[in-house]
Formats: C-alpha cells, structure tokens, sequence
C-alpha cells in the first residue's frame, strides 16, 4: 500500500496538466487507488506462492483463491495496520509544525520514525500474506 498511494497521488497531479478539471481528476484517481487496493488485496497470496515455488502460482489461481475472501482480507490488513497509522499521527502532532519545513532536526526525526514503523507494516504486510496463503491457497499448490 506504500507504493499504491504515491501513484494514487501521481495520477491526481498528473491528470489537471492534461487538461482534465479537478472534480474529474479526483474522482479519477479514487477510482484508480480502490482498483489498486482490490487488486492488491486480491493478489496478496501470489507473492507467497512464488516464494514456495508452488506449481500453481499464477495471478488466475490467486485471484479464484481469494474469491469472496477480499474484504475479509482487507479488513484484516487495515485492523493490524491502523495502530501504526495512529501512532505515525500521534508523532506527527507531538513534533509541532516544524515537520513540514525540510532539512530541520524535526522534519528528520520524523521521517526516521516513518521509516521505522513503514517497516513495521511491511513486515506485518508480508506475515499477513504469509498466514492467508497458507488459509486459501488451495489452488495455487495443485501440481499443474
């Protein structure tokens, strides 16, 4: 989710220099980052499935083998993920204003606490997907 919301972000700047007025261009990009998420969300037992080695890894075998299992998933990712969340906000608001301003001694505490807990989520991203391949991948460990 690290990398769909900056192309998320990209899309919005990205579509107002083509021409496209702002009410478009953010219903454009909401649209663009839920079909990311969906898809994400979706393939989340593929990158583990070609870790194993397993025969079936293929993005058609993730995706039947999540089918009906997406917002259970997705529930399970944003409920381990939302006290990180809370507690990036909390650090923020503890550091002042003085965050915004680049290159000071706060704007850089703060980006060393975002790095630290961004990897906490990655982390627990991965031991998430590891623990759900290992519920629902049926599919993708049949021989092929």
């Amino acid at each position: 989710m690290s990398i769909i919301t900056p192309l998320a972000f990209s899309l919005l700047e990205m579509l107002p220099t083509i021409g496209v007025s702002a009410i478009p261009a953010i219903t454009l990009s909401l649209i663009a980052y839920i079909a990311m998420l969906v898809a994400s969300t979706r393939l989340i037992i593929l990158f583990p499935a070609i870790a194993v080695d397993a025969s079936g890894a293929s993005a058609s075998n993730a995706l039947a083998n999540t089918k009906g299992h997406a917002s259970q998933i997705f529930i399970i990712l944003m409920l381990t993920l939302l006290p990180l969340v809370a507690l990036a906000i909390i650090v923020t608001l503890m550091l002042g204003p003085g965050v915004r301003n680049a290159g000071t001694p706060v704007a850089i505490a703060q980006l060393a606490v975002g790095a630290i807990l961004e990897t906490f989520a990655i982390a627990l991203c991965v031991a998430i997907a590891a623990r759900v391949f290992q519920a629902l991948a049926d599919r993708v460990l049949r021989p092929a």
